[in-house]
């Protein structure tokens, strides 16, 4: 189970006066699950499953930007056909082949034709974001929920937020205290510093450290989300970053250890400049930080 933040910004070549695009995500994850740290591979920095394949996060070179959750369901939807892809392609299938389409055409093709061969509502519930850092577009699409099939455009100057509830459907009590906890962050950064490098450092710190780091869980259990899962399951996971609670999980959960394993941030400048913090759990119960750095080189340009 994850928690996303995507803040929509001005898009590259905005200059000095726009806002900059950020993405902030934990991943919570099973601590046996193997993964492998974020990396270049094929012109896209990404995290990578090792047990599925895929990716939670990624941005590439020409600046698209992509996440996906789990939808939590209880009990548990059928299997996905035999043969059926894991839902971890469907970011690289935007970062590698998503072309010139905008983000919501984008999912737009993506409902009508499937994935793998497979029909989009046969496959495991997930939440799919998208984000052009070009041109500042962003779009989500679920499988599952009222809004199933039906990207949604995501509105820029705001902060939008999902977890693992599909849209359409009341907000999660910790992703509205994301967003509020996002955009204060935002507040405290002045726009026209945001293109440099000291300025982008000292956002990445506070979004991992203040929004990704917050162990807030829910006041009581009238705040929880509805979804079948036990309570004792639901407010353990209802804080931003979820702590480990091996009594929990062996109570409830197929694992013997499961929290946040993985937290990222991206700050996409309107210069084009894009700054990847990537803090992970090691498997000695480590953490380690990385920081990559790039420039958007749009599809068509000469950097390109």
């Amino acid at each position: 189970m994850c928690t996303g933040l995507l803040a929509v910004g001005a898009g590259a070549g905005a200059g000095a006066g726009g806002v900059p695009t950020v993405l902030a995500f934990n991943r919570d994850e099973d601590f046996g699950r193997a993964a492998e740290r974020a990396g270049w591979r094929g012109g896209v920095l990404a995290g990578w499953d090792v047990r599925a394949g895929g990716t939670w996060l990624g941005v590439s070179r020409q600046g698209r930007l992509a996440c996906l959750t789990n939808v939590r369901e209880a009990p548990a939807p059928p299997a996905p056909p035999a043969g059926a892809p894991s839902r971890g392609g469907l970011p690289l299938l935007y970062l590698r082949e998503g072309g010139g389409a905008a983000p919501g055409e984008f999912l737009q093709g993506l409902a009508a034709g499937g994935f793998g061969g497979c029909a989009l509502e046969s496959l495991s519930g997930f939440n799919l974001v998208c984000c052009d850092l070009v041109s500042g577009e962003a779009a989500l699409l679920s499988n599952r929920g009222p809004l199933a099939g039906r990207p949604q455009e995501l509105s820029p100057a705001a902060v939008h937020g999902f977890s693992n509830g599909p849209p359409g459907t009341p907000e999660w009590a910790k992703v509205a205290r994301g967003r509020r906890k996002l955009g204060a962050a935002l507040a405290a950064q002045s726009s026209g510093a945001a293109g440099s490098g000291a300025a982008a450092g000292g956002l990445l710190e506070a979004v991992l450290s203040d929004v990704l780091g917050c162990r807030e869980k829910a006041a009581s259990g009238g705040e929880l989300p509805p979804t079948g899962m036990p309570e004792e399951v639901e407010m353990a996971m209802s804080s931003i970053f979820v702590e480990d609670d091996p009594g929990m999980c062996s109570r409830n959960l197929l694992c013997e250890h499961y929290g946040t394993r993985c937290s990222t941030v991206v700050v996409a400048s309107p210069m084009g400049a894009v700054a990847f913090l990537e803090s992970r759990r090691e498997p000695d119960g480590t953490w380690m930080q990385q920081r990559f750095d790039f420039r958007v080189e749009p599809l068509g340009s000469t950097a390109a």
